[in-house]
């Protein structure tokens, strides 16, 4: 138990060190900063006051001219507002290590609103710039632009002026995410250090930025495993609580009873990210409205061009005038750049979220690989890997899929209004092609999710062999079984590969299902509204390439649609798999009782009435296959034992008992109906080992024998890849003549001597390069350097010869650990 407790704590040291050396911040660089901040801040401040000074100018000159009230009143606003910004500014320069958002917001849309009104005095004015009001305007919106560019300029460190240590946070090398304002956030723009330094040399990991805080993997995970605990514990006590009603109990003796309630995957995946997650709504509608605003504003500049035309001279329609094309154009242009700004921040919403959740479901299966009981690991590393790499993938690609799927519809339904707007009913021979597609593609995905399933079994069973395969090549090697083994590998490897390729096939036809079906619809929404046309709105040049830009815009979401269910269905069944993997019975702490004063006690090891069992894989599967029969049978009222049978049963032991009358259950009838499960299981799962009970004395040496096989213990090896020494130390500190003691008694001194660099030589992964004799005293060995109180040895002395076995039982378990409480499990005799 204290080497694998000191193994989990050595395994969270990468943890804990990354987290504090990641969120913290290198402190300032010296005075050339702090002047850089104070000559920008200067400059902030004095632009924005000579705003404030033009507009209260402005203001004079209004009211001294008797304008409308309203152009008074606008500009008094203009006054207050600016006043409160530089009431901002000062707060912002305070406390803020970065530019304000609300600041920036406001001189953005000043400077833009100014212009227009700025045009309109220039173009009202018969002096032009000459008169005072347009001059003062146009001072106005270029002070505004230059306030507006000076706040966009970050802190050289990232400091507030007159509170320079208010973020004591210190970093190495801090990331600039955090520091970036929102238009460097909102553009990327924050990148671009990086990107021109990779153009002059090639990165290295010290050029990286240390991760965001928000995204290390270790304060996720202490929070989400807090969550799950908590989630237990409220779990036990309503258990608790509702055993104390039906049976009476006292507080506290219903615990053990206690059946551990399934993890909530997704309530997990919503408390790590799930509100950082449901921001990215808001600029995937965003960019949904923006892309579906394009048709409209082409249909216009459409309709634009063709005013010019020789047809619509002749038709007598007046041409609009030149400014409206190039708004339109610029409308083009400009949604555009924002539709492709949103739909990044939308994905880098979703990948951080990703990223996050990704690091916490790692983590947990690591954590749960650690805890998990003997017979659960017979699953072996195979299952893990694919668990980490494939099923966390097939879940956490749902991130990006939600809201594709919900924006999917959203642009669906813009796109079939505006359709409408143009073809008019029309479109429903549209909506058929699309139905009859969706159909048929909805049947080839219901195929997708079982071919995939299959599949899943079989990457388990093939990554099963394989890593079987490494961990005995030695054995494999020495008795040329190499053949047999490349054969069964390769078959696996063929059924794999003929499930995947059965998977692909089924995508591919149901891919080309859903884009034959936007070119169908093209043909059949302009064939139909070509009969049926009304007379005033022909089929012209406007009508087609808006029809056909509408439906080549329906092709992403409908497309998105048809990947989005098979990647539903693929992340369904990976869910599933992480769920079960997460609920796998662990190694129970409670099953040893630890007393605090148990030094001062003579007796070191007691088992009062201990039952024992050892389940396989499948004779649990097959347990699990005949209580799920059995509540069908219950459901269906097939069963000859209802609730009112056993509870006349209980009544019945209870008398026989002495206890007639009373509402609890017994201790003896809670006894009896524990034995009657337990032999229940014993049928079906195999022997039990019942009504045990054993003493040890402190310092004494007991030795439980039996033949081969009888199943007196279930222990196994376990050797590090690592240096022999650092096996035997196992992150102790060394004792050069403890540790020679140790080698000598356990009869290493000779082996270490034919290794080439000694007991510096690095052994494979299990120790794939010793022999099993050599493993055996490296194990025995690294318990004797640990120097505990008890000792429990696993036939330690089964694969070496009979003078070397006499040598560590006289040496090691009678000498060295003289005195210690030694339990030894073997299947030979020392006299």
């Amino acid at each position: 138990m204290l080497p694998r407790q000191s193994a989990h704590r050595r395994a969270q040291r990468p943890f804990a060190a990354r987290h504090s050396s990641s969120t913290v911040q290198a402190p300032p660089k010296g005075t050339a900063g702090r002047r850089k901040v104070r000559s920008l801040v200067f400059r902030q401040d004095c632009l924005a006051t000579v705003a404030l000074a033009l507009q209260i100018a402005l203001l004079a000159v209004l009211v001294k001219r008797d304008y409308s009230s309203s152009a008074i009143l606008s500009s008094v606003l203009y006054v207050v507002s600016i006043l409160a910004a530089l009431i901002l500014h000062y707060f912002e320069h305070f406390n803020m290590p970065n530019s304000s958002s609300m600041l920036l917001v406001y001189w953005l849309f000043t400077a833009l609103i100014s212009i227009f009104p700025t045009r309109t005095r220039i173009e009202q004015s018969p002096n032009g710039l000459a008169d005072s009001l347009p001059l003062l305007k146009l001072l106005f919106t270029v002070v505004a632009s230059f306030v507006f560019g000076l706040e966009n300029i970050t802190k050289p460190d990232h400091r507030s002026l007159i509170r320079p240590d208010v973020d004591k946070v210190v970093q190495a090398k801090p990331s600039t995410e955090p520091h970036a304002n929102l238009f460097s956030r909102f553009t990327f723009v924050l990148v671009l250090p990086l990107l021109n330094k990779g153009k002059i040399k090639t990165l290295r990991m010290e050029d990286i930025w240390s991760l965001h805080p928000k995204m290390l993997s270790y304060p996720l995970l202490l929070s989400t495993q807090a969550r799950i605990d908590a989630d237990e514990a409220i779990a036990r006590q309503k258990a608790q609580d509702l055993a104390e009603k039906k049976t009476g109990a006292a507080p506290g003796e219903t615990t053990d009873t206690f059946q551990p309630q399934k993890i909530r995957l997704f309530s997990i995946l919503i408390h790590t990210v799930g509100w950082a997650y449901l921001t990215g709504a808001i600029p995937c509608l965003l960019y949904t409205i923006v892309m579906y605003s394009r048709p409209v504003l082409l249909s216009g500049l459409i309709t634009f061009m063709s005013s010019y035309t020789e047809g619509s001279k002749e038709k007598h329609v007046t041409e609009q005038p030149a400014w409206k094309g190039y708004g339109l154009m610029l409308g083009v242009l400009t949604m555009s750049v924002l539709g492709d700004l949103f739909n990044a921040q939308y994905q880098n919403i979703c990948f951080q979220c990703s990223i996050c959740a990704r690091g916490v479901f790692n983590s947990l299966i690591y954590r749960k690989a650690l805890r998990l009981s003997s017979t659960n690991k017979q699953e072996g590393m195979g299952s893990i890997v694919n668990h980490t790499s494939i099923d966390v993938d097939n879940v956490l690609r749902l991130f990006v899929i939600f809201h594709t799927l919900w924006s999917s519809i959203v642009g669906v339904v813009i796109a079939l209004v505006l359709l409408y707007q143009q073809v008019q009913y029309a479109m429903f021979a549209s909506l058929g092609v699309t139905f009859g597609v969706a159909v048929v593609g909805g049947f080839i995905s219901s195929m997708t999710g079982k071919v995939y399933e299959q599949m899943s079994v079989k990457n388990d069973h093939r990554m099963k062999l394989v890593n079987e395969l490494v961990n005995h090549i030695k054995s494999i090697k020495l008795y040329a079984w190499e053949r047999y083994f490349v054969r069964h590998i390769s078959e696996a490897r063929l059924k794999q590969l003929n499930s995947l390729r059965l998977f692909n096939i089924i995508v591919t036809i149901q891919l080309t299902i859903y884009n034959v079906g936007t070119p169908l619809s093209a043909f059949a929404l302009l064939t139909l509204y070509s009969y049926t046309a009304p007379p005033g709105a022909p089929l012209n040049l406007e009508k087609i390439f808006t029809s056909l830009i509408l439906l080549n815009m329906l092709d992403d979401p409908l497309s998105y649609l048809a990947n989005t269910i098979s990647h539903i269905t693929s992340g369904h069944v990976s869910y599933v798999r992480l769920r079960t993997s997460l609920e796998s019975e662990e190694i129970n702490p409670a099953n040893v009782e630890r007393h605090p004063n148990a030094s001062l006690s003579e007796i070191a090891c007691e088992v009062n009435n201990g039952t024992f069992d050892w389940y396989s894989p499948e004779a649990i599967k097959k347990l699990e296959e005949k209580r799920k029969k059995e509540a069908i049978d219950t459901m269906r009222n097939k069963t000859d034992v209802t609730e009112a049978d056993q509870k006349d049963e209980m009544i019945a032991i209870d008398e026989k008992s002495g206890m007639a009358g009373s509402d609890a259950i017994s201790e003896s009838t809670a006894a009896s109906i524990k034995e009657k499960n337990d032999e229940s299981a014993s049928d079906t799962l195999g022997p039990f080992l019942r009504n045990v009970s054993l003493s040890i004395k402190r310092g004494s040496l007991t030795a439980i024998i039996g033949r081969v096989g009888e199943g007196k213990s279930s222990l196994s090896a376990w050797i590090l890849n690592d240096t022999v020494r650092n096996n035997i130390l196992f992150d102790r500190e060394y004792d050069k003549e403890w540790y020679l003691q140790v080698i000598n008694a356990c009869a290493l001194a000779p082996d270490l001597k034919m290794l080439i660099h000694g007991d510096e030589t690095l052994i494979g992964e299990k120790g794939v390069n010793l022999s099993g004799g050599q493993q055996q005293r490296i194990s025995i060995a690294r318990a004797v350097y640990a120097n505990a109180d008890v000792y429990i040895f696993d036939d330690p002395l089964s694969a070496v010869d009979a003078h070397v076995d006499r040598h560590i039982f006289e040496e090691a378990v009678t000498k060295i650990l003289g005195g210690k409480t030694r339990i030894l499990v073997t299947n030979g005799e020392f006299t």
